[in-house]
């Protein structure tokens, strides 16, 4: 009685298509196979063999040399022109080593010379279902890397795979375009070369581990604006993702532009209706005092007389909050301390202007406007929401910058990314002129508001 097979250790099972007209060698095959868990199918001829090809998927198949009408060769042809993955094996009973040599050059895994020996066949097995594993990973990897190939080359943004030192490993189209040469041409190149200037400096920064943030860069000569990160995407290799953001910065620069006229159309149309009114509906008031001046002591008169006073000093409130008349004649200083002054008889807040300097310079007429608007606002809200007993309004002016802040001893409030009008809409006026505000606030300990603008060359 045969002894127990000899089976390799950690042999796969998988499933076996024999094709032999041999019924011996069908049923040999499926009693030593069977019990070590495998699968066996068996056919009698090429075409039937072909059949069940098309129909089922198999791991091995043990092809017979020599059969009626096409032979294991025509087969082992058909499978590897039809890239089937599975991997046959040549049982033959002959000696002829030159078949068994066509065999394997026409994509035979191996053979094996009948009468077949169990052993022979069993480690003949094992071993094509390990080879046929490693074919489908291998299978698997080149297509995961044929569509990361196809996705990497088609994707808008520019990518570029770099080494530790900067060195661009691999880069798509798009990486190409923008820096204005082939792919082909960017690999081995530097980063800093790809990208002179700020943006290939901060990218291998990045890499050196400052860090990580998105980086811009600005190329005049090409009117290019870029935005890249860099993340690792294994030991010693980088991939910086490049985007052309340059439609998003005119368009934010458009709109920027757009909103620096409609506010100084808006300060013009103020400017217009604060004029229409001191001289036209004031001076008619005036007038109008004057001439019941001269009237008898009637009690309807003086009744007439207070109220055509009271219509004037509203006329002079309005037309001194659309536009006054002290910020276009004396400056922004004169301006703000009427402002405060006013706040704090009206709201019962004291509120104080401080220039540190003293001395206070003329500013252009938008800039003096932005602030003016912006101190006006920030007091708005303290009379509104704050409850605070005092706000000091700081006005400072340097080389090149104007700085106004408002901080009052309020309820204070938590910022969040949603702001109300009054605030959304001192930012943006500070954003047109290229300013920047900042809000610091706490619950219980007061709010102030520092913005900060760039003064024209």
């Amino acid at each position: 009685m045969p002894g127990p097979l000899s089976v390799p250790s950690g042999s796969p099972t998988g499933r076996i298509l024999t094709v032999d007209d041999e019924d011996g060698i069908c049923r040999l095959v499926a009693r030593v196979l069977r019990p070590l868990g495998h699968t066996v199918d068996t056919v009698a001829s090429v075409g039937a063999a072909l059949d069940r090809l098309a129909r089922d998927t198999y791991d091995v198949a043990l092809i017979d040399l020599n059969m009626p009408g096409r032979t294991g060769l025509d087969l082992i042809a058909a499978i590897v022109a039809d890239a089937n993955p599975v991997l046959p094996i040549l049982l033959t009973g002959t000696t002829d080593v030159g078949a068994a040599v066509a065999a394997m050059k026409s994509g035979a895994f191996d053979y094996l010379p009948k009468p077949v020996e169990p052993d022979a066949l069993v480690w003949a097995v094992a071993r094509a279902l390990k080879a046929a594993r490693t074919r489908v990973r291998e299978r698997a990897l080149e297509k995961i890397a044929s569509e990361w190939a196809t996705t990497f080359d088609a994707c808008p943004d520019a990518l570029l795979v770099l080494g530790a030192d900067g060195t661009v490993l691999k880069a798509n189209r798009a990486a190409a375009r923008a820096a204005g040469s082939g792919p082909d041409v960017l690999v081995g190149r530097n980063v800093t070369d790809v990208f002179p200037g700020g943006l290939g400096g901060d990218i291998r920064a990045q890499q050196q581990g400052r860090p990580a943030a998105p980086l811009r860069g600005h190329y005049p000569a090409r009117d290019l604006h870029l935005l890249a990160t860099v993340d690792p995407v294994r030991p010693g290799a980088w991939i910086a993702v490049v985007r052309d953001v340059t439609e998003l910065v005119r368009g934010a620069e458009e709109r920027k532009q757009l909103l620096r006229r409609v506010l100084s159309a808006q300060e013009d149309e103020r400017r217009r209706i604060a004029r229409d009114l001191h001289d036209g509906i004031g001076q008619s008031l005036v007038s109008l005092t004057v001439g019941m001046a001269g009237l008898d002591g009637d009690e309807r008169v003086a009744r007439l007389q207070r109220v055509a006073a009271d219509a004037l000093d509203e006329i002079r409130r309005l037309a001194h909050g659309l536009r006054p008349a002290v910020l276009d004649d004396l400056g922004l200083v004169p301006a703000l301390e009427r402002l405060t002054e006013v706040f704090t008889r009206v709201h019962g807040v004291r509120a104080e202007l401080l220039v540190p300097d003293g001395a206070f310079p003329r500013l252009p007429v938008e800039i003096e406007s932005a602030l003016y608007r912006i101190v006006q606002e920030a007091l708005a809200n303290v009379a509104k929401h704050a409850r605070a007993r005092t706000v000091d309004v700081v006005l400072e002016a340097g080389s090149g910058w104007a700085r106004a802040s408002v901080t009052d001893d309020g309820v204070g409030f938590v910022p969040g990314p949603e702001s109300g009008i009054g605030l959304t809409g001192i930012k943006e006026r500070a954003a047109v002129l290229g300013g920047a505000c900042r809000i610091d606030s706490t619950v219980g300990r007061g709010t102030a508001l520092d913005v900060r603008l760039p003064l024209p060359e």
